[in-house]
């Protein structure tokens, strides 16, 4: 009797550390992303960030079957994914895949903060001023995977951006800010839809800037050049 309390004890520990577990990156509700699932979501990115110039990455699903397997392969965290992606040559599959494990996932890519702004009144702010205090704010909020992963996912996008099936580049810079969207905002409220077009432009900028994620003096001397120049040509109140 002793050892089956003992046996149901130790169920119930397990279970409850399991559920009040931390996730590895920030997600809505009771979610929560696991170390293995973290790393089949970078291999995917890995991944397509080799195969940006193929048509209809992210626009077109292709092979339904195979945009579930390997749905499932990053929900179970399967950790040769990337091989399994090569031997496949599947990269609009993996990246249908990829936007929606992050959204059925509810994962919040960019801290609450950012979001904040972005979903604030940012119509009369310059899209690049924008940009770098949402930059700013997300090395300032986030570390480790957190900060990682959104920081490789807009690299991502800003290959898509540069390097995408698409010509002249310019519809690039029209249709990938929208792309990145659904993935960003976690749910499509009237709030989310507001403004598309300021969003998109200062997502586009955050996009060309996130270099500078990889350079702290240089994101800062970008900051101040950025607010000095916007000072000065301010029109002077009479």
């Amino acid at each position: 009797m002793n050892l089956w309390r003992w046996l149901i004890e130790r169920f119930l520990y397990r279970w409850r550390s399991s559920f009040h577990r931390e996730s590895i990156l920030e997600a809505s509700g009771h979610q929560r992303i696991t170390c293995a699932q973290y790393k089949a979501m970078m291999n995917c990115i890995f991944y397509l960030e080799r195969r940006c110039q193929v048509f209809g990455l992210f626009l077109f699903g292709g092979n339904v079957a195979l945009v579930k397997r390997i749905f499932q392969k990053i929900k179970s965290g399967e950790d040769q994914l990337y091989d399994y992606l090569c031997s496949k040559d599947a990269p609009r599959e993996c990246a249908v895949a990829l936007r929606r494990f992050i959204i059925n996932s509810k994962l919040q890519i960019l801290p609450s903060r950012c979001l904040n702004i972005l979903g604030g009144n940012i119509s009369d702010v310059p899209p690049r001023i924008v940009a770098l205090d949402m930059l700013n704010l997300l090395k300032s909020e986030y570390d480790g995977p957190r900060f990682l992963f959104a920081k490789y996912y807009l690299h991502l996008m800003r290959t898509l951006t540069q390097q995408g099936y698409l010509r002249p580049r310019e519809m690039q810079s029209i249709y990938t800010p929208f792309l990145a969207m659904p993935s960003l905002f976690r749910s499509d409220t009237p709030e989310n839809r507001a403004n598309t077009l300021s969003k998109a432009t200062v997502l586009l900028e955050m996009l060309l800037l996130v270099e500078l994620l990889e350079d702290n003096e240089a994101l800062e001397h970008e900051i101040h050049s950025t607010l000095a120049s916007y000072r000065c040509y301010q029109p002077k109140k009479q």
